[in-house]
This record gives C-alpha cells, sequence and structure tokens, in this order.
C-alpha cells in the first residue's frame, strides 16, 4: 500500500480528542505526514501544542503552520501548559493559508486534507483559489449533525461548523471529493479506565503525551470525534458512508436536502474495530521515533 499524504488542520488544545487524532496519525506508517494547520483561537499556543506532538513522535520534519484566530475570543488553550516550555526541534511558521493552496496546487489530486475544527483555514483557502478543494485527492472532515447530536440526541449545530457557518458553506459547495464524519458517529465512542490504563503501561512517547494531556482535559473518559474522522483513512470498514446532500445553515446545522450528493456521510461508530485500531496503533508508539525520526 503507498503512503497516504495528508495534511491536519486542527484546533488542538481544548477538547482532547484534537491531540487523539493526531497521535494516530504520527502512529500509523501508511500516512506521510507533511504538515499541521491550526485554527482558531490562540493559533500561537496551539501550533506550539502540535509542534511538541510531533517532535514527541519523531516528526520533526513535519512543519506547523499558523493559520486564522476566526471569530470569538482568543483564549488559552486547556492543554497548552503541557507544550509551554517546549524547545521546538522543528518548524513553527506562518501562513498556513498560502501553504494549504500552495501544496494542493503543486499536487494536485495527491493530498488527502484531513479537518477536525473549525473550517476558518479552509474557508479561507477556497478564497484564495476557488478550485483548491478539486484539487485535493480527498477532504475528510469532523462536523456536523444529520440525526443525533450531542449526547445522542435530537439534531444539533455542531461546533466545527456552527463556529463559522459562512466557511463551512464554502467546503459543502467547493467540489472536493468530500467525506463527512459527524456526531452520528462519533458521539458514543468514550475512552474508559481501562484503555486509560492500557496507555499508561505502554509507556512510548505518544502514549505518555496522551495519558498527560488527558490530565489536563475537561473529562475523564474523552469523546474521540476527531480520531473517528482520521480512522477513515486506515480502514476501508471504517469509511463506509452514505452518499448524500448535506446544506450548511446560517446558524451552524447540516441537513440533509434533495439534490445532487455532495458528500459521503459516515454515520456507523464501529465502536469495537475503531478502538481496536487506535489502541494497537497508541502502544505501539510512533514508527518515526522508533526509527530515530
Amino acid at each position: 500500500m503507498s503512503e497516504l499524504r495528508v495534511i491536519l488542520d486542527t484546533d488542538i488544545g481544548d477538547d482532547i480528542d484534537d491531540a487523539y487524532a493526531l497521535a494516530l496519525l504520527i502512529c500509523s506508517p501508511e500516512v506521510r505526514l507533511e504538515a499541521v494547520t491550526v485554527n482558531t483561537g490562540d493559533i500561537a499556543a496551539r501550533a506550539q501544542l502540535a509542534r511538541r506532538m510531533l517532535d514527541e513522535g519523531g516528526l520533526h520534519r513535519v512543519p506547523v503552520y499558523q493559520g486564522l484566530a476566526g471569530p470569538g475570543e482568543a483564549r488559552w488553550p486547556r492543554q497548552a501548559d503541557w507544550s509551554r516550555h517546549h524547545e521546538p526541534a522543528g518548524v513553527i511558521d506562518q501562513g498556513a493559508i498560502a501553504q494549504l493552496v500552495r501544496r494542493a496546487a503543486d499536487a494536485p489530486g495527491e493530498l488527502t486534507l484531513v479537518a477536525i475544527g473549525p473550517l476558518t483555514n479552509l474557508g479561507a483557502a477556497l478564497d484564495m483559489d476557488p478550485e483548491f478543494g478539486r484539487r485535493l485527492r480527498r477532504l475528510v472532515l469532523m462536523g456536523g449533525s444529520i440525526v443525533h447530536g450531542y449526547d445522542y440526541g435530537a439534531q444539533s449545530a455542531e461546533y466545527n461548523i456552527a463556529h463559522d457557518p459562512p466557511s463551512a458553506q464554502k467546503v459543502f459547495s467547493c467540489g472536493a471529493d468530500l467525506v463527512v464524519v459527524p456526531l452520528d458517529a462519533t458521539n458514543r465512542l468514550q475512552v474508559t479506565a481501562r484503555q486509560m490504563a492500557q496507555l499508561a503501561l505502554a509507556g512510548n512517547p505518544i502514549s505518555r503525551a496522551l495519558v498527560e494531556l488527558t490530565a489536563l482535559s475537561s473529562f475523564e473518559h474523552p469523546t474521540l470525534h476527531d480520531p473517528r474522522t482520521c480512522a477513515v483513512l486506515l480502514d476501508a470498514r471504517l469509511a463506509l458512508g452514505v452518499r448524500m446532500r448535506l446544506e450548511v445553515t446560517a446558524d451552524g446545522f447540516t441537513n440533509l436536502v434533495p439534490g445532487e450528493p455532495n458528500c459521503t456521510a459516515v454515520i456507523s461508530p464501529e465502536r469495537t474495530r475503531f478502538f481496536d485500531l487506535l489502541w494497537q496503533r497508541y502502544t505501539a508508539g510512533s514508527p518515526h521515533a522508533r526509527q530515530g525520526g
């Protein structure tokens, strides 16, 4: 199997699942992670956090780019204390939007972009190049709610979409090969105490990082929305979905509407298969660290 060329766009630092998602990509040998771009709020702190995760995994050559702060207050991310005093071994730079556009244009049909935060950076990339989405091999995003929302209740205005609906509207209409992983598929994916113990026992740099970051988060048993999105890249069964047309409303809902499909929606949790995949990768650790960078 050839390597998957991937860029991750993330608002790492608040909800802990972004860190678990980045860790999954770091620990997956079939993924060639080419860059990480950060968005929303205190982007400098988020970039530093992503940088330490990559450095812990031996991916010192993978650059981190700061994107747009977007709407709302720029608060200090909850987990940023973990990386506050980290001396970066790799690059942190500006210009995430230009990097996204340039990299897609330089390698048309080759890059998979995984977006697990608000879509502000992607909206700006589409403003810079309206063909940006079509130049990607695939665009995979965590966002939306079709039938079930938060706490597996009624449909919700999911955070990643509702934080910046105009950017989300651009993304859903950009013509990309779009895969959407909504709350319907992710809401029941809580980490157990036993799984946290397994991470602690594994004792590799990435598993230790996840234990330490989880301790700084709001939830003892976090819900892994974003890793479920990344898992689409790694297992064909976890990528099974339904073709449909989703429309983003001004208040951030993703409504199923009639018409030509604009995305594949992955709506099945596949809990057992999903967690088996993740814990095998996390407990094995980063292949890049084992190879010495």
